[in-house]
């Protein structure tokens, strides 16, 4: 029998997680975007390049590095893109169905993907990383860098290039958008 399909998270009941005082150790949020993760992000959203999760040893990899040490608290793997339409239900279900998955972990999908959570949060004090100091004119707090590289030279399966384009011109209007408006306001 094959695991259970994935589940999508609303963008309200992630905040809840990600606003939660004391800060929770329950979840981990996974941004699997790649060159458009510059443009601002998830606030403790980890970047692991959705390329990483196109084979078993990477999956095994990401596991052993990121979810193991994290139990036994870690209850919940939320991942998510530019729109979690396509990379990031991958990334859900390459983690589910990996062997060495932890089946006390549910992984699910934030639905809207980055791309909603701006939407519904731009303005919203510490609800997105990245783009709040360029708007105060200081550096990204990344500084234009991944936290999690693949190791492939940056070139990625076979038609990964065709979604990477399309959510990097995203990220790149949004960030063009809020220089606009920043201008503007002087």
């Amino acid at each position: 029998m094959g695991a259970p399909p994935i589940a999508y998270l609303s963008l309200e009941e992630t905040a809840k997680l990600v606003r939660a005082q004391p800060k929770r150790d329950d979840f981990l949020i996974i941004d699997v975007r790649t060159s458009d993760f510059p443009g601002g992000n998830v606030p403790g959203a980890l970047n692991i390049s959705s390329r990483l999760f196109d084979s078993n040893t990477s999956v095994r990899s990401i596991i052993n590095t990121h979810i193991t040490p994290r139990l036994p608290e870690l209850k919940l793997v939320l991942t998510h893109c530019m729109r979690s339409q396509y990379r990031g239900p991958m990334a859900a279900q390459e983690l589910q169905n990996h062997p060495q998955w932890p089946k006390e972990v549910q992984v699910m999908v934030m639905e809207g993907g980055y791309q909603g959570w701006r939407r519904k949060f731009k303005g919203v004090k510490g609800m997105i990383e990245g783009l709040e100091e360029e708007a105060k004119g200081g550096a990204s707090r990344i500084e234009g860098k991944p936290v999690v590289d693949g190791s492939d030279g940056g070139k990625g399966a076979k038609g990964w290039e065709d979604v990477d384009g399309v959510e990097e011109q995203h990220s790149v209007e949004i960030r063009e958008e809020l220089e606009r408006r920043r201008k503007a306001a002087k």
